[in-house]
């Protein structure tokens, strides 16, 4: 029982000991720490040491001051001995606490001996660790504050006394990623906010502007990494294609199909079922609010009642309730002959014609700008393959060295810059020769073509919709084969010029 006493006391101390030991292995680590990031930002100044951020330097030799100060000051044994030497010196035992701790670690014990501890014991009872080892501050720590406060000031007059330190801090923008967001922010970010504001029901076109806005300023921050740019802008490109795909002009234009069909059996509205047919979504919708229930005969409405009626079941399976509720009541009413309720449904078909018309114009425009879109990746593309073409490049931007490796960096070396790097040699073994003939009208074969006038054909295929055809299986291509980034800004660049007039913005 008294060795547990004498133990129990001992440990209290020692523990207060190694927590003083670790808060003075802690402020040892900062002052060395400091003393490290000081010469390093120091060596700076005259070019002897790489130019790192003064702050950054300061928080990792901290981190590692720290670290090590931490590791030393808790793994470090704790000293028993000293414990019970404070004791005796606190309260002025004459040394009985450290006299019973050497006599307990003896395996016996005299009688005086058993008298000795237990007499260390009855003192032992009555200590106070907090008293006998009290937290104190440091003795190096005054010097260690002044010394990292003034490592900090150092860190933050550097960048402004050392120029050399904020080019290396801030790398400078590549020429290709700035023009690129330029172009984007002017072609892209503005027309979409314009049609944003110009048609407020399209909640998706003013999300998908909210979502450009902020990629943009995305990439203006990632102006000098192109790798970091290409990732915006496939950000943005998922996003225009997110709403291209919410839209889902194929399966509302495959509705508009089926009622077309139905509209075609009353002669009021076939005019409708006719633009309804041709995707001419405008005109249909101007046909069906100025369309006359009242001149058509019950055969004809019970006819574009049942027609409608057999187009719901398709409708439904695309998940389109509010256009199926509306041709469900426009056929009731057709078939109850109620001509104003069935005008107003129509009026109100009418205004999804017009939203699909607007939607598949949106649509078009975004393909054009989704090419640019990739126009603008690819560029950003031949800046990370070719440092050189980087203005912040070591060598200035004048890369000249040439390859005679196959590579997919077509269009984008010293072949953009014809008058670089060395030039051809072309030296050869020519060889004078004179070539004699024999002049006569020799044998000769040929084929006349004739053809009847009147006889040609024109494309059965109109313009537009070729180009569409077309353009699809090249991005297709685009997308999926390694082709050279020269060759498909080339191919990109080839589509946008013969692309039909009126198909570029709606």
């Amino acid at each position: 029982m008294t060795k547990k006493i004498i133990t129990e006391s001992l440990g209290a101390v020692s523990r207060r000991n190694r927590m003083q030991r670790l808060f003075e292995s802690l402020c040892y680590g900062v002052f060395y720490a400091a003393i490290v990031a000081l010469i390093i930002i120091a060596a700076q100044f005259p070019g002897w040491a790489p130019q790192w951020n003064g702050w950054g330097v300061l928080g990792v030799c901290l981190i590692f001051g720290l670290l090590l100060g931490g590791i030393v000051g808790w793994i470090l044994p704790s000293d028993v001995k000293n414990s019970a030497e404070k004791i005796d010196s606190y309260y002025r035992l004459k040394d009985r606490v450290l006299t019973a701790l050497r006599l307990i670690a003896k395996p016996s014990q005299t009688p005086i001996e058993r008298l000795q501890i237990s007499d260390a014991a009855a003192y032992a009872v009555k200590v106070d660790a907090k008293s006998v080892a009290p937290y104190r501050l440091p003795k190096y720590f005054g010097r260690t504050l002044f010394l990292l406060l003034t490592t900090a000031v150092f860190c933050a007059v550097s960048p402004i006394i050392n120029p050399r330190q904020v080019a290396e801090a801030a790398p400078s923008p590549v020429q290709t990623v700035v023009e690129s967001a330029e172009i984007l922010k002017k072609e892209l970010i503005e027309w979409i906010e314009e049609k944003a504001e110009e048609h407020k029901d399209e909640k998706e076109l003013k999300e998908l502007a909210e979502k450009l806005e902020q990629a943009q300023t995305k990439l203006e921050d990632a102006a000098a990494n192109p790798r970091e740019a290409m990732a915006v802008m496939s950000e943005m490109e998922a996003a225009m294609n997110q709403l291209m795909s919410d839209y889902n002009l194929e399966q509302m234009d495959a509705s508009m199909q089926e009622i077309a069909d139905a509209l075609g059996a009353a002669e009021a509205s076939r005019s409708a079922s006719q633009h309804l047919k041709e995707e001419n979504y405008a005109k249909a919708a101007n046909d069906l609010e100025k369309m006359d229930i009242s001149q058509t005969s019950k055969q004809e409405r019970n006819a574009v009642s049942a027609q409608l009626k057999k187009a719901t079941a398709g409708i439904q399976k695309r998940g389109q309730d509010k256009l199926l509720k509306l041709i469900d009541k426009l056929a009731d009413e057709l078939q109850e002959g109620n001509c104003d309720g069935a005008k107003e449904s129509a009026c109100e078909i009418a205004g999804i014609c017009k939203s699909q018309g607007l939607r598949k114009g949106i649509c078009q425009s975004l393909g054009s700008k989704l090419a640019l879109l990739g126009l603008c990746k690819s560029d950003c593309a031949g800046s990370c393959n070719n440092p050189g073409n980087n203005p912040s490049d070591k060598n200035g931007g004048n890369n000249t060295s040439k390859s005679n490796s196959p590579g997919k960096n077509w269009g984008h070396g010293t072949a953009g810059r014809p008058d670089a790097g060395q030039e051809t040699n072309l030296d050869g073994n020519r060889e004078m020769k004179q070539i004699t003939g024999i002049q006569g009208a020799g044998p000769s074969e040929f084929e006349k073509m004739t053809s009847k006038e009147g006889n040609e054909e024109t494309s059965r295929i109109p313009y537009k919709e070729a180009y569409k055809e077309y353009q699809k299986a090249s991005e297709s291509v685009l997308e999926n084969e390694p082709i050279p980034l020269g060759q498909r800004r080339m191919i990109r660049q080839y589509f946008e010029s013969i692309r039909p007039q009126g198909d570029e913005e709606k």
